[in-house]
């Protein structure tokens, strides 16, 4: 029997959770049926028996805590910097809701506040804000690793598509493979995300990925691995919010607030209030800019995250030289960390090193950009996001 449920005082991106108590004996699990857009919610196969963990949701029940955007807004009040704030959000747990916040913020930074330990459970350690769910590329090539040799041993098979029925090729394993074959069975007892099934607590990501399932995993991570290079970043402690990895995909409908979504107040734009910017990993046909919620992440990144949040598009593409080799290439938002000293010589390492980037890949697909164009799985889904951008429609369409 699902316990008690509350509503989060009419803000669906509330992050405490809900307990399910189920009788013992006669009880069963509820499978949430979620078909969602590429980038966010996909079919959920429903769990086996009952799940023997709690599940937690945006809403809450009893000790009701802040809502994430609401402690990110207290952070930059007080002048604290993303990195700074992610390095807090990893480590305490978020305010009750009644807590003055802007004083919890002051408080945590002079000391005043004791982290509480941390513990892992039988079955992952339980983030229950999905924002801060992220995941290092250390943890993204370990997964990998595992589905290519479970993907040959077991005979997993394509389940969608032109190439359904047929044989799973390691080398191009999509998330849609990845997902259906191994995210889901690995969490279909505890109901928790994949990533709560590997962290030893809060991850908050310091880069938002937006991207298609349909690429190749491999050319994702490859992609990663670039990005990381490029800007300097510590390969074991970046953390990236992908929310194949980061969402429930047995909680979908939970995870994106049950009684109705707002994208405003999604996983998704709440992972990108705490990240410096976001990753597009763009696939060799452009099919990420066609996607809506892509779009969407696009809108908030560009539109509502500020002058400052950064913006960075990798892509894989086919070079032709060897069968299956790729060229993986990032066009940066300013100068990175491999780009040289200086600003004027670093500009210059920067156009030298984006000189190749394909931009006849995607040029097409840019330029003839429209958010009425894009493409849901789910009406509802579509219609929120619409709903998001509001007034700004042409804003968006004519700055992407």
């Amino acid at each position: 029997e699902l316990g008690r449920r509350a509503s989060c005082m009419g803000c669906a991106a509330s992050t405490a959770r809900v307990g399910v108590e189920r009788a013992q004996g006669d009880a069963h699990a509820t499978s949430h049926k979620a078909q969602g857009d590429d980038s966010a919610a996909i079919d959920s196969d429903g769990a086996q028996g009952a799940p023997t963990t709690t599940a937690l949701t945006p809403a809450a029940a009893g000790g009701l805590h802040a809502a994430l955007a609401d402690v990110a807004d207290a952070f930059q009040r007080a002048g604290v910097p993303r990195p700074k704030m992610r390095t807090i959000l990893a480590k305490y747990p978020l305010p009750a809701i009644n807590v003055d916040l802007d004083t919890w913020v002051v408080d945590v930074l002079a000391g005043k506040t004791e982290a509480p330990p941390l513990s892992r459970g039988l079955h992952g350690f339980e983030i229950p804000e999905a924002a801060l769910r992220g995941i290092s590329l250390e943890q993204l090539e370990r997964i990998y690793a595992t589905a290519k040799r479970r993907c040959v041993e077991e005979g997993w098979k394509v389940q969608s598509g032109p190439k359904a029925g047929q044989a799973v090729d390691p080398q191009g394993m999509t998330l849609y493979d990845l997902v259906h074959w191994h995210v889901k069975p690995e969490t279909e007892r505890s109901e928790l995300s994949m990533v709560e099934t590997i962290a030893e607590g809060p991850q908050p990501p310091a880069w938002f990925v937006s991207h298609w399932w349909g690429e190749p995993v491999k050319d994702f991570i490859q992609c990663l691995a670039v990005h990381q290079s490029l800007r300097g970043l510590p390969k074991a402690s970046t953390y990236y919010w992908v929310c194949a990895y980061g969402l429930r995909q047995h909680q979908l409908e939970a995870e994106l607030g049950n009684a109705g979504l707002d994208a405003m107040t999604s996983p998704f734009n709440r992972a990108l209030k705490v990240a410096d910017g976001t990753l597009t990993v763009a696939d060799k046909d452009g099919v990420v800019f066609t996607r809506s919620w892509c779009a969407f992440e696009s809108y908030a990144t560009l539109i509502t995250q500020g002058r400052t949040f950064l913006h960075d598009l990798a892509i894989a593409e086919d070079k032709g030289r060897k069968e299956g080799e790729r060229d993986k290439q990032m066009l940066s938002d300013g100068p990175t960390a491999k780009d040289g000293p200086g600003r004027s010589l670093a500009l210059a390492f920067k156009a030298v090193r984006e000189k190749d980037f394909p931009t006849d890949l995607l040029m097409g697909v840019v330029t003839d950009f429209s958010l009425e164009r894009a493409v849901a799985t789910r009406e509802e889904d579509m219609a929120a996001i619409k709903r998001a951008v509001g007034d700004a429609r042409a804003e968006f369409d004519a700055t992407m």
